[in-house]
């Protein structure tokens, strides 16, 4: 798997882009590795970018283990927008781990499809300004 993490100070947001293929151990590692980062505020909201991932090698049994991953470490505040694009197995799996987040995790998990939208949700991008 590819990532890249991104701190917005002007936005106040962390965006994390991943492309490839991606597994368990690797979305834990890169987890953990945003927690780490000298950049990371508990306070920023998220945008998780997987619109360029070709395939998840991440079975529905192992979101829970991921799930109490973040929830052991996490101590962010803000909201977290994943962003699938229009794979429908990938929305599928995203749709799961945002219902088991809302569950487990403090912050809301949104999915969506549309990057704008996300932003919108996130309170990153003025919704008028979005519609021009």
């Amino acid at each position: 798997m590819g990532y890249g993490i991104e701190f917005d100070h002007e936005r106040k947001l962390i965006v994390f882009r991943s492309y490839g293929r991606v597994d368990l151990r690797q979305l834990i590692e890169a987890f953990r590795t945003t927690a780490r980062h000298p950049d990371f505020d508990p306070r920023y909201h998220t945008l998780c970018d997987f619109r360029e991932l070709k395939d998840i090698a991440l079975l529905p049994q192992e979101l829970l283990p991921l799930l109490m991953e973040m929830k052991s470490a996490d101590r962010r505040e803000g909201r977290t927008a994943i962003i699938v694009g229009d794979n429908r197995e990938h929305l599928s799996m995203a749709r799961v781990f945002e219902k088991l987040a809302d569950s487990l995790l403090q912050n809301p998990h949104q999915v969506f499809e549309d990057p704008v939208e996300a932003e919108v949700w996130l309170g990153v991008r003025d919704m008028m300004a979005a519609l021009h």
